[in-house]
């Protein structure tokens, strides 16, 4: 056995379908604008953008947390959620 309860699988599947969605309604699958991505998949995305950041690329450096932060909010408006990125911004602020 084991795996994931159906119901519990259930609730995720629209948070997983719209990890790739965008703010601006640029994204995929289904190009759901803002408010219409679940908030979790917001949550989800803006923290995995500043994962991103904090660690190093091969086509760029690790950024320090300000320079984090600054970035994730210039994605704020295009690709992220505002009210997520501010939440995760302020929970850095309160965590470095």
């Amino acid at each position: 056995g084991g795996g994931l309860p159906m119901t519990l699988l259930k609730e995720l599947t629209p948070i997983l379908l719209a990890l790739e969605e965008r703010e601006d309604g640029h994204g995929s699958p289904k190009g759901l604008p803002g408010k219409e991505i679940p908030a979790a998949a917001r949550l989800a995305n803006a923290f995995a953008h500043w994962n991103w950041l904090q660690n190093s690329r091969f086509y760029a450096p690790r950024l320090n947390p300000t320079e984090a932060q600054a970035a994730l909010s210039n994605a704020a408006l295009k690709t992220l959620g505002e009210d997520e990125v501010n939440a995760l911004i302020d929970q850095t602020d309160e965590t470095t």
